[in-house]
């Protein structure tokens, strides 16, 4: 019989090599597609947890001061023994005066009294400092007036400070008070001789901080302090403040936190 042989061909055709290659092009964008979105993700994800924990961590400073207050004023110049040379500007002499209104309905003011203590607020061995009238320091300390110092918060230029006003000015029974006065640290000239630390910064990228006021007696029904025909009576019927604080970094990434606080009258014996 007459023999036949058979060719057998290894390796792929070119239709075939096109077609894998094709399919592994498909494949390699779908991966980097994913892998594009997935870092994308995990980037926004860091990013608004930033953004969270600096809400959060301002919002803390914020109640910690609340609750160590007495009182919520109107602005820190209405105390003759309390001034406040900036304002909201960077230079000394400024009118534009801290309120309680801020630079807007978006951009409140909260000023805050509270009584200067010899140490940390929030420190066991802390005293209250007392005034030096009417009577004896050394017989009658604790009937005497206490000396009060000034918290405020304001927003400037996508920052929210906070500045502490002393009374640097009246007698006192027990010593200095551990609350210094503070000042704009981009302030472009000298301090004055009373700036001993800079306002700090609480949260950056701030977009709002507004401030809604509360009396106990009717805690769902607001205060409207910025419409009241006498704010300064108005605030001191208040006993709480419902603080909210956005921040943005410019983007979609935004982080707003809302804390109902009440201030606290302690007095130290």
């Amino acid at each position: 019989m007459p023999s036949s042989s058979r060719r057998y061909q290894t390796g792929f055709s070119v239709v075939e090599l096109a077609t894998v290659i094709a399919v592994l092009a498909i494949l390699a964008t779908s991966f980097f597609v994913a892998f594009i979105t997935l870092y994308s993700s995990s980037a926004r994800s860091s990013k608004d947890l930033a953004l969270d924990m600096d809400n959060q961590q301002a919002m803390s400073i914020i109640e910690r001061d609340i609750r160590y207050s007495f009182a919520f004023e109107k602005d820190i110049n209405s105390n003759t023994n309390v001034r406040d040379d900036f304002g909201y500007d960077t230079i000394a002499g400024s009118l534009s005066s801290i309120t309680y209104s801020g630079t807007s309905s978006t951009l409140r003011a909260l000023i805050l009294a509270g009584y200067a203590t010899t140490t940390n607020p929030s420190s066991k061995t802390r005293q209250t400092i007392y005034l030096t009238t009417p009577f004896s320091c050394a017989t009658a300390m604790y009937d005497n007036a206490q000396l009060p110092y000034y918290t405020a918060y304001f927003a400037r230029n996508g920052k929210l400070y906070r500045r502490i006003n002393p009374d640097t000015t009246s007698a006192t029974c027990n010593g200095a008070p551990q609350q210094k006065q503070s000042c704009p640290p981009d302030a472009p000239g000298a301090w004055n001789a009373r700036c001993k630390a800079n306002d700090e910064v609480i949260a950056n990228n701030v977009t709002a901080f507004t401030l809604t006021y509360y009396d106990n007696s009717s805690p769902g029904t607001p205060i409207d302090v910025y419409n009241a025909p006498d704010p300064t009576e108005a605030l001191n019927a208040a006993d709480s403040v419902e603080v909210t604080l956005t921040l943005s970094n410019g983007t979609t990434i935004t982080s707003t936190n809302t804390i109902r606080v009440a201030k606290v009258n302690y007095v130290d014996g």
